[in-house]
């Protein structure tokens, strides 16, 4: 878990206020000049394949974009909050939510996958629309 020492926003008060008081239960691996890093007891990976596969890490991690290596065709979890704003030019891969609101990625090969972060007036006209994609599992 990374605590910016810069203004947070609204959202992020009362998990900061939770971190620097020290009953979060995590424990503070490192103090940078602009950050905090505390470490989880028992992590789970970002990017896990539904199926026992091996492999499946996360490449590249930006602003807007993900860059991905899933090892096999089939199905992965990105345990990163779901939007309908995520895509990818990627023929044949479907994102979708999770029943715990992250998201969801279904392709038809392996290798490297980039999922960007792109509200176009294509994306936000389908999610007004609720026109959003659903993987079938």
């Amino acid at each position: 878990v990374l605590l910016p020492h810069a203004p947070l926003d609204y959202s992020a008060v009362a998990e900061a206020r939770l971190l620097r008081s020290g009953r979060s239960g995590l424990s503070v691996v490192a103090r940078l000049p602009h950050w905090t890093i505390f470490a989880l007891r028992r992590p789970t990976p970002i990017l896990t394949a539904n199926e026992p596969v091996q492999g499946a890490h996360v490449l590249r991690l930006g602003n807007s974009r993900i860059q991905l290596w899933l090892p096999t065709p089939g199905g992965y979890d990105l345990r990163m909050s779901y939007s309908p704003y995520w895509s990818t030019d990627q023929t044949g891969v479907c994102i979708g939510r999770t029943a715990g609101g992250m998201t969801h990625i279904e392709t038809p090969s392996a290798g490297e996958l980039t999922v960007e972060f792109e509200p176009t007036l294509a994306t936000v006209a389908a999610a007004a629309a609720s026109d959003t994609s659903a993987c079938t599992r």
